[in-house]
């Protein structure tokens, strides 16, 4: 399978969204799953879920912001907008390379480019990996975006994304800072041009995932901060069993 991230589509108000691309499979018996701005596509054709292929691939909603993909083929993808989380099984062990490492229980080489240099660098890291030019802004441009030159900005950036180190995530922060998801939440709002509340509450829902993975619930919407939208008929928890 292949994985990789797009960040350049933008709607007409300028708002950008991450589009995250699978292929799975080889040659022309491959299936092209995308997942962006909510909406899911297989093979260029947008559809509606749950939906599940012979081949094994099955994609449904499994709560009202997350969508989980399972290849059939030992490979899983959690999806809500703007992250992605992916699964793999010992299968895979030492076969992996790109941005989310390299699964051979050395986290110590998980920085390693494409052309086989570990560096601890993140721009040269992440350029490693870059497979077409993504736009004409220099690669700090391109991370700091308005932070480059207004200092405003990056004020409320910082201010926005330090909750996430809040007296409200203290239990998960002993056991897993959110040095480096804060670092990701600054540069998403510097890099966005409106809905900064929007762009916070998707970093906070994602820490809150990374908390529940090791056993950690934090309840942590409120009225005031990113709460819920639930459909008629149904009850928003932080952490529940899915249908099936």
């Amino acid at each position: 399978f292949f994985a990789w991230v797009d960040s350049e589509e933008c709607d007409e108000t300028g708002v950008c969204y991450k589009k995250f691309v699978f292929r799975i499979g080889e040659n022309e018996t491959a299936t092209n799953v995308v997942f962006q701005n909510g909406k899911v596509l297989v093979d260029g054709v947008n559809i509606q879920l749950p939906y599940k292929q012979v081949t094994g691939i099955n994609i449904r909603q499994i709560s009202s912001s997350l969508i989980r993909m399972s290849s059939g083929k030992g490979v899983d993808a959690l999806y809500t907008k703007g992250h992605m989380e992916i699964q793999v099984n010992q299968d895979y062990k030492n076969k992996l390379k790109g941005l989310c490492g390299n699964y051979n229980d050395n986290t110590g080489d998980d920085t390693t480019t494409a052309a086989g240099v570990n560096t601890k660098n993140t721009t040269m890291f992440v350029s490693g990996w870059k497979m077409t030019e993504c736009s004409s802004l220099s690669i700090s441009e391109d991370f700091q975006g308005q932070c480059a030159f207004n200092l405003e900005k990056e004020n409320m950036a910082n201010s926005l994304c330090n909750t996430l180190a809040s007296d409200l995530f203290a239990d998960c922060g002993e056991v897993f800072p959110a040095d480096r998801i804060i670092e990701e939440c600054v540069k998403d709002i510097c890099r966005s041009t409106t809905d900064m509340e929007a762009l916070l509450c998707r970093s906070l829902a994602r820490y809150a995932r990374e908390c529940a993975l090791m056993d950690i619930t934090i309840d942590w919407r409120s009225e005031d901060l990113c709460p819920a939208q639930c459909p008629e008929g149904l009850v928003y928890k932080e952490c529940g069993n899915n249908c099936g």
